[in-house]
């Protein structure tokens, strides 16, 4: 028996069965729907969603959709966990299916705690943490590798310019291979846990959509008594 046409007009969509280690990584979930394709619709197949993501270093912006929220991510493949079609229709939104640059969004990791409180940073190698190290271990609010990397240079001040230089080459090489981790594990260490990886143009947009997906949240460094009137602003 030949599969029935799914109209055009009510675009399908397709289900994350049980993720795998990648999907995971992603905070995916089993029952999220891939609802788009860089602002496309879905093809009702899994085997064409594989053939249409399976482009390595090109990422492509998939929307999902769990209990009436959505949110993206960019991945450049389909190899996320067990898929399967739904026939329930798809609004595709205000846009209509308006094409997405992927090139416009940047994936960020979100870590989170029950209480509330999210963090989050960026999931590619922090540039900043190797042009300048200390500038950005303060904005990451790492001070245990701030007070490391100070004494370090003081340590090393009386030998001299070349050793110095030495010394911060080394020190920012290691900042940015590193950096993410060090972050993650000073995160995990106030209580917080991976929630997923969402895709956005900009930080403020971030911060209204884990807002959106999590109304309770709280953003790590605003005090508590100005979180509900804060205006974040991702600069």
């Amino acid at each position: 028996m030949s599969a029935t046409p799914f109209p055009e007009t009510q675009p399908a969509s397709l289900v994350l069965g049980r993720p795998n280690g990648l999907g995971q990584r992603f905070g995916l979930r089993e029952g999220d729907r891939l609802i788009s394709v860089n602002g496309g619709a879905v093809a009702p197949d899994p085997a064409a969603l594989t053939a249409r993501l399976n482009r390595p270093g090109l990422p492509a912006a998939l929307c999902f959709e769990r209990a009436g929220h959505r949110w993206f991510i960019l991945s450049d493949t389909a190899a996320l966990g067990a898929w399967r079609r739904d026939g329930t229709p798809v609004d595709l939104g205000e846009g209509g299916g308006a094409p997405i640059d992927p090139a416009t969004l940047r994936n960020w990791e979100v870590l989170r705690a029950p209480d509330g409180r999210y963090d989050i940073q960026p999931v590619t190698a922090p540039v900043m943490a190797l042009l300048v190290p200390p500038l950005w271990l303060a904005q990451m609010h790492l001070w245990g590798p701030l007070a490391i990397w100070a004494a370090l240079v003081l340590v090393g001040w009386p030998v001299g310019w070349p050793a110095m230089l030495a010394l911060h080459a080394i020190l920012s090489l290691y900042f940015w291979k590193a950096g993410a981790a060090l972050w993650r594990a000073d995160r995990l260490a106030r209580g917080l846990a991976p929630d997923g990886v969402i895709a956005t143009r900009t930080e403020r947009e971030l911060h209204r959509r884990i807002r959106s997906l999590h109304p309770e949240a709280r953003y790590l460094h605003v005090p508590p008594r100005l979180a509900a009137a804060a205006v974040v602003d991702g600069g």
